[in-house]
């Protein structure tokens, strides 16, 4: 009688009752929650260990300043959220379209319109998994919903089958090699320094030798000729 598919609805007594149906958002607000946490994480991460400042006429540059790929991927990923996805239906073509966005240059994001996300979560939640779920690709380039153009830009940083692999699983690679050159390099420098010590441990054992020689041989020598002149 309620034509509403999945729900049963059971009388056990006569009278009048107010039943309300409605959707329950709290997973999906909690998996948005925690999609921002740890965007967010990422896009900290980058600043922190890039990040170049400058206080007065001191210059203190992090550790990763000088690589242009992590600005890039912090790039693509604001991009991406800005971006409207292809093929998406409904009422939601980006983030900002429920309330969540950039707070002025910050790469960060957050809840900037907490109505307009409890809104669009409780009443649109077909668009909501439209905008994430969506399967499209321009030739074998995705580029549907988020979680799929996502996907694939994390896929190309850090696959590992076989030949193919990810950009910064290249550079992993290639820095754990530079590592073991390094680590080999330092165990050959240590051996020649510990020879080297060796050497000079002997060579100065053989000079206390000569001294302590020389000083009896000097002492003798005045003993012998003490007293006597030519």
């Amino acid at each position: 009688s309620h034509g509403i598919t999945g729900l049963s609805v059971t009388a056990t007594s006569t009278g009048t009752d107010i039943v309300t149906v409605a959707s329950d958002s709290t997973a999906t607000k909690s998996a948005v929650d925690s999609f921002i946490a740890k965007y967010n994480a990422v896009q900290s991460a980058i600043e922190k260990y890039t990040k170049v400042t400058v206080v007065g006429t001191k210059v203190t540059a992090g550790i990763l300043s000088s690589n242009r790929e992590l600005g890039e991927i912090s790039k693509s990923l604001r991009q991406m959220i800005y971006k409207e996805g292809a093929g998406v239906s409904g009422s939601i073509k980006r983030l900002s379209d429920m309330g969540v966005g950039f707070s002025g240059v910050e790469n960060t994001i957050s809840v900037t319109n907490s109505s307009l996300l409890t809104s669009k979560l409780a009443d649109f939640a077909s668009d909501v998994s439209s905008y994430f779920n969506t399967k499209n690709s321009v030739g074998d380039i995705p580029s549907g919903g988020l979680i799929e153009r996502m996907d694939y830009l994390l896929g190309n940083l850090v696959t590992d089958s076989g030949t193919a692999k990810g950009s910064l699983k290249t550079n992993l690679d290639t820095i754990v090699t530079q590592n073991k050159s390094l680590d080999a390099q330092i165990a050959t420098i240590e051996r020649q320094l510990e020879a080297q010590r060796s050497s000079m441990e002997a060579s100065y054992i053989a000079m206390e030798k000569a001294q302590s020689m020389y000083q009896q041989q000097s002492a003798y020598m005045a003993k012998t000729f003490a007293g006597k002149s030519s």
